[in-house]
């Protein structure tokens, strides 16, 4: 069984597209038909069938998936230990970040991990957490952080920190004066939040269904810095993690009360593929998300907000 053929085969699968992977393995389309027919043929089974316009696995080549995932891993573990070996070990730390830890949490850990590796490289892959699982799987980064709560069955997953929910709302709101709030106290307000393909989103919004909230009128946007300056404006409120608002409650731009509720701690993880090895850079990076929650100089912007 050629390597080569699995590799195509996996692309063609997760893809669903011939063109698709001809064009990630820099193929021709014939080239990447003759190499899946030569995998089935060694097999003796068909491993893809057609279902309307779309490539999918069949039963055989479901079972065969995770397996040529691991066999995949086991090579590029096995190429990078080669080049640490012979002193050529990779100087870049591939990483995957959500938007929300990309923006707040990443600037303070990227600081910290040159300082002791300055002569380390950085690729960033910002997305959300279908597009960081894919990422990570593919090995196009080797480490992922976000706030994902269902962990996929290959991925190892790790919480480092709970970050505090606080409602986000204009400084001179009566809420704005308590040192702790409950979620249905935010009822009647109009209440602004992400997306629903954001993790973070479908966590607060948990919360906030729980606490029996009616959440009628919600406006979703894309961005949490459009919603932060549409609070400003006066146009509702939000729920958000304290660092995400730290420094504009530092300016007394916005104002956060703490979510009372149960849970109201958003959990943030790492994850990387269960079966590779960490490289000496992305072990580096590990240790120092586990030093998150004990060392201040290490621990995002919340830590300003005056009621933490």
């Amino acid at each position: 069984m050629q390597l080569q053929h699995l590799r195509t085969f996996y692309e063609v699968a997760t893809t669903g597209s011939f063109t698709r992977t001809a064009e990630k393995l820099y193929l021709s389309q014939p080239a990447v038909t003759q190499q899946v027919r030569a995998l089935e043929a060694e097999l003796g089974f068909p491993l893809l069938e057609r279902t309307g316009r779309r490539i999918r696995p069949t039963p055989a080549g479901e079972a065969l998936l995770p397996y040529a995932l691991r066999l995949l891993a086991l090579l590029e573990e096995g190429s990078s230990a080669a080049r640490e070996a012979a002193g050529r070990a990779a100087q870049t730390l591939r990483l995957g970040a959500g938007d929300t830890v990309a923006t707040y949490v990443l600037p303070d850990l990227i600081r910290v991990f040159h300082a002791s590796r300055p002569e380390a490289g950085l690729r960033l892959v910002v997305g959300n957490s279908d597009r960081l699982l894919e990422a990570v799987l593919e090995n196009e980064v080797e480490l992922a952080i976000w706030a994902r709560q269902d962990p996929h069955h290959l991925l190892l997953q790790r919480t480092f920190w709970r970050a505090p929910l606080v409602a986000v709302l204009q400084p001179g709101d009566p809420l704005a004066t308590q040192p702790r709030i409950w979620a249905r106290e935010l009822q009647g307000r109009r209440l602004l939040l992400r997306g629903r393909a954001s993790a973070i989103r479908r966590f607060i919004d948990d919360i906030l269904q729980r606490a029996g909230l009616e959440m009628n009128e919600v406006i979703e946007m894309d961005h949490l810095e459009a919603i932060k300056r549409t609070v400003e404006t006066g146009y509702g409120a939000t729920v958000a993690p304290a660092f995400a608002v730290s420094r504009e409650v530092a300016q007394g731009t916005l104002a956060a009360a703490p979510l009372a509720d149960p849970g109201a701690e958003l959990p943030l993880h790492y994850v990387y593929y269960a079966h590779r090895r960490l490289s000496p850079l992305a072990q580096v990076f590990v240790d120092l998300l586990a030093d998150v929650a004990s060392n201040t100089t290490l621990r995002p912007a919340a830590n300003n907000l005056q009621f933490l």
